[in-house]
């Protein structure tokens, strides 16, 4: 697997710069992903330390703490993104009308969710 072909460690390393990365399992998973979505995925936020977390609101038990990503894909493709990020094993899958895809693996049991 080389993650790097497709995605750069800044899309997915906490923005605050202390270097925190997302689980290994969650990597592989976004691999997966790109792999069979087959077009570029751009990353809008990946892994997210405590701190920079607080700063931007997100909820204490946030999987970006673990490992989450937050991808903008579009309109016309996002019920297919939906199937392949759960066929490759996310279990936390977010939407808003922007485009933009929650996709974690740490619910226990499938959970879709809107944004307003």
């Amino acid at each position: 697997m080389d993650i790097y072909e497709y995605f750069k460690d800044y899309e997915l390393d906490c923005s605050c710069g202390c270097g925190l990365m997302p689980d290994n399992r969650s990597i592989e998973m976004l691999y997966a992903f790109r792999i069979l979505y087959n077009k570029p995925v751009k990353v809008n936020s990946g892994a997210r330390c405590k701190v920079y977390n607080k700063m931007l609101n997100g909820s204490v038990g946030s999987a970006h703490l673990i490992g989450a990503f937050d991808i903008k894909v579009p309109l016309e493709d996002e019920w297919e993104c939906i199937r392949i990020a759960q066929f490759v094993g996310f279990t936390g899958i977010g939407f808003d009308d922007n485009r933009m895809l929650h996709l974690d693996r740490h619910h226990k049991k499938p959970a879709f969710w809107g944004y307003k």
